[in-house]
């Protein structure tokens, strides 16, 4: 950028700026003084090499977007979760393994997108976000859905392309306001029946999976027709068996060697 960004967050303070845009500036770092932009509500960092959030970041109490996009971060500061009118964020494309801590505590938080990180699962601290409408955490090595994700009662839209998923929690099936499911390239055979009664789902990929061949053939005509196709007598039948499999090895395991 070529500044002293102490002193440019100073003169942005005295105007009263409510936007500040500094993507593609080549940051590594920002000013410990941030903080004191509490009139900002939209901040764009996105394509910069910012590796680490300064504490001040919270004090932007009046902060609704913040887009992180394309940084190599790899936490967030615990001061984030003051950020309490944050409606949108964006943390894709960075190095993240876990989800930041407090995420949770983000009270009026709509969207969040952690798509193309390093993220090894979802912290159950997504059921505490009364407000979410949109989750994105495609391209990860996530292999697991928290059931707590069902504690979500506005979520509309969850993208989770190209993960490592191999079980969908039945729990899922409770979150009647999902329009739009998006579960393609994971690992996943089956899909729980309760599924195809979600009032407001319409959209729903699962192609790229090593779905059942039942399931397969009826992914091939329709998104519609398969979710048709799971609520039948017939992939009942299916998925029981299939329950009832996952049952015995789950008692194999859990059984003591024999000497």
């Amino acid at each position: 950028m070529g500044l002293d960004l102490s002193k440019e967050v100073v003169k942005l303070h005295r105007r009263g700026a409510r936007e500040m845009d500094w993507r593609r500036q080549n940051l590594t770092k920002l000013p410990e003084n941030i903080g004191i932009l509490e009139n900002v509500g939209r901040l764009n960092l996105s394509y910069n090499r910012i590796k680490e959030i300064p504490d001040g970041l919270g004090n932007m109490k009046n902060l609704v977007i913040l887009n992180l996009f394309s940084n190599h971060l790899e936490s967030l500061p615990d001061s984030f979760r003051g950020l309490v009118h944050l409606e949108e964020l964006n943390l894709s494309h960075n190095k993240f393994s876990t989800m930041p801590r407090g995420i949770g505590n983000l009270p009026m938080l709509r969207v969040l997108d952690m798509s193309a990180n390093t993220l090894l699962d979802i912290s159950p601290q997504v059921g505490l976000m009364s407000n979410l409408r949109e989750l994105y955490i495609s391209f990860n090595v996530i292999k697991r859905i928290p059931v707590e994700m069902a504690n979500c009662p506005k979520l509309e839209k969850l993208l989770m392309s190209n993960n490592r998923v191999e079980e969908l929690p039945t729990e899922l099936a409770r979150l009647d306001t999902l329009e739009t499911l998006d579960l393609s390239g994971n690992l996943i055979r089956f899909i729980p029946p309760d599924y195809g009664q979600m009032p407001k789902l319409h959209t729903f990929n699962m192609s790229q999976n090593p779905l059942h061949k039942q399931l397969h053939e009826a992914a091939r005509q329709s998104p519609k027709h398969l979710l048709q196709y799971i609520t039948t007598a017939e992939y009942d039948a299916l998925w029981y068996e299939h329950v009832g499999k996952n049952v015995a090895e789950d008692g194999d395991e859990d059984r003591p060697d024999e000497f």
